[in-house]
């Protein structure tokens, strides 16, 4: 199976101005939103609700903590609160968690797993496989984030992680930095291997920031066209 998901993280002010553009290239998306987060303003649950009808909601801690960081109490709060709080403003079973600058370890994995969550997406750049088990949780890694990295900072993060394999098959594609280019790198690699998983993933804060929306559109128009790839919520690479 060949699959194309995005997913965008924080839930910040600019979540509509991505949401117009997911809805005009008719890309799925999952939306890993906390409760609060004092580095900037989140949604409203009205307006998280709202959003919640077009794409799926997934948990990222109550308060945007990084969870390596805070003792095993305050990690259970935060994901099981996370867990708990999407339950109720959305009445639904929340599927999907990520944690925060995608810090995690076994003990939050597990924990992730008691809180309800079936899935946990990473932070793991330059993966286009399926699906990844952790203690029988599947993670979901991510192909390219919306935002211009570097070649040395694409090479850090793949040795910091001890990504060999993954590193080779970047150097294969000429270690293209551009985001477009190497969308098409990887769709061309998954589809001549006849399986695997385009994930791009990001902020819309960022992208803002940044003034990457011109960037972004560019890619979802290569997206929207691949038509023999199957659009996926990151809850439906899983069940």
């Amino acid at each position: 199976m060949k699959i194309i998901t995005t997913s965008w993280d924080d839930g910040a002010l600019e979540e509509f101005k991505l949401a117009e553009l997911l809805t005009k290239y008719n890309i799925p998306a999952t939306l890993y939103i906390p409760k609060t987060n004092p580095e900037r303003t989140v949604i409203t649950e009205i307006q998280i609700k709202e959003l919640a009808a077009m794409f799926e909601i997934g948990g990222h801690t109550l308060n945007h903590v990084f969870l390596t960081k805070v003792d095993t109490a305050k990690q259970w709060q935060e994901i099981e609160g996370c867990f708990s709080w999407l339950r109720e403003i959305l009445d639904v079973v929340p599927q999907s968690f990520c944690a925060p600058k995608g810090l995690y370890n076994p003990a939050i994995v597990k924990m992730v797993q008691e809180a309800g969550f079936i899935n946990l997406r990473t932070t793991h750049l330059l993966e286009n496989q399926l699906l990844y088990l952790k203690n029988d949780l599947p993670l979901l890694h991510t192909t390219l984030q919306l935002y211009e990295h570097s070649k040395l900072t694409y090479l850090k993060h793949l040795l910091k992680r001890k990504k060999l394999s993954t590193l080779v098959n970047w150097l294969v594609l000429n270690a293209e930095t551009d985001l477009l280019k190497l969308t098409e790198k990887y769709l061309c690699a998954i589809r001549k291997k006849g399986v695997g998983c385009f994930h791009l993933w990001g902020h819309s804060w960022e992208i803002e920031k940044y003034q990457l929306w011109k960037k972004l559109e560019a890619v979802f128009k290569l997206l929207s066209n691949q038509q023999d790839f199957s659009f996926l919520q990151n809850k439906e690479i899983v069940s």
